[in-house]
């Protein structure tokens, strides 16, 4: 909706006539009955509804195949639905988010900790935790570089 069209509404609201309306913020008459019309018709000021762009791809059929292709493997990448369908990428992105509730993720690889990397970590946490309970906790630095 144009900020226009709020301002035709609030002055028409304020009590003003069309025609003085049309002086004020220059804009054709028809601009301003129109705006008023529609209000009327609708009881708000936004657009009539099935206003704008028809979904052409997110339909039924689509969303079913999708569902389909990801229940027969679940770590399937968007990118290749996409490419399998002939469906753009973002579309199918789109209808597995928003409407079949999919949450798109991407495996990480991630260091694996056996059980001495675990004993290691708790060892030298401990080590932290008695320094810090001392005086000495000002001299700990904390950093993202891991010292081994």
């Amino acid at each position: 909706m144009s900020s226009k069209r709020c301002a035709i509404l609030e002055l028409f609201r304020q009590g003003n006539r069309q025609c003085e309306i049309v002086r004020l913020l220059d804009v054709p008459r028809q601009t301003v009955s129109k705006a008023i019309r529609r209000f009327n018709e609708l009881g708000h000021k936004g657009d009539r509804p099935g206003r704008g762009r028809k979904s052409t791809v997110n339909n039924s059929a689509n969303r079913q195949i999708i569902r389909k292709r990801v229940k027969q493997n679940p770590r399937v990448s968007m990118r290749k639905i996409a490419r399998e369908t002939g469906i753009k990428r973002e579309s199918v992105r789109q209808m597995a988010k928003k409407h079949l509730g999919l949450k798109p993720y991407k495996l990480q690889k991630v260091q694996l900790l056996t059980e001495e990397n675990k004993r290691v970590r708790l060892q030298r946490c401990r080590q932290l935790k008695r320094r810090a309970a001392g005086q000495r906790w000002e001299r700990i630095l904390f950093t993202e570089v891991v010292i081994i």
